[in-house]
């Protein structure tokens, strides 16, 4: 009786890639049989690709807040913070069952890897407004950051973003003081920059050709 089965070159481990924003994981193709659409990312996410005799899945969010992706896990405990996945066989229309397959993984982070200081600041402008035949005013800009969808709960700047909150939600917002309901603030452009220096080479764009 011939063996069916063929030796497989690849040992049979996992490699994991933990880079700051990015965890990436592969696992040989061989010697399980399966292929790369019956293994799940998470036992929910079908996202495998075969690349050079390995099975690649990538797990570009760390968000740690409510935004797990594909089922993965957090674990803050200061200062680390713990990503823990799995990718495992999960296909009942195989009609001959090959060895399940159930890879476990984890990434661990300090957290001042992932965020170092993040600072918001705020500031105040006066614009002149001009009213038609009545002349102009004045109005004072200012950019408030809220907790909340609603705009109802301001966070005093300036802040640090404490290392706890990576991966929740800020809200940013522009008030006008002493403009009437005829005038309306429209932002073309906003961006964000890791400086206070508005004009950083560095720059993060939030609002383009609004």
């Amino acid at each position: 009786m011939s063996d069916s089965h063929h030796v497989c070159a690849l040992p049979d481990v996992i490699l994991v890639f933990c880079y700051p924003k990015t965890i990436i994981t592969k696992i040989p193709e061989c010697p399980y049989g399966w292929e790369v659409h019956q293994l799940a990312l998470g036992g929910m996410c079908y996202n495998g690709v075969h690349e050079g005799g390995y099975y690649q899945f990538v797990i570009p969010d760390l968000s740690p807040k409510n935004r797990s992706y594909c089922g993965t896990q957090s674990e803050y405990k200061p200062p680390i913070y713990h990503f823990y996945s799995h990718i495992v066989s999960n296909d009942s229309t195989v009609i001959v069952k090959n060895q399940p397959v159930n890879y476990s993984f984890s990434c661990t982070y300090h957290s001042t890897y992932l965020v170092n200081q993040a600072a918001f600041d705020q500031r105040v402008a006066t614009v002149h407004v001009k009213n038609g035949s009545m002349g102009t005013f004045e109005s004072q800009l200012s950019l408030n950051f809220y907790t909340n969808a609603k705009f109802s709960t301001k966070k005093e700047a300036p802040f640090i973003l404490e290392t706890s909150e990576i991966g929740s939600d800020l809200f940013a917002g522009v008030e006008a003081k002493g403009l009437s309901t005829r005038f309306k603030v429209v932002l073309n452009s906003c961006w964000a920059t890791p400086s206070a220096d508005f004009m950083y080479p560095l720059q993060w764009q939030l609002i383009n050709k609004g």
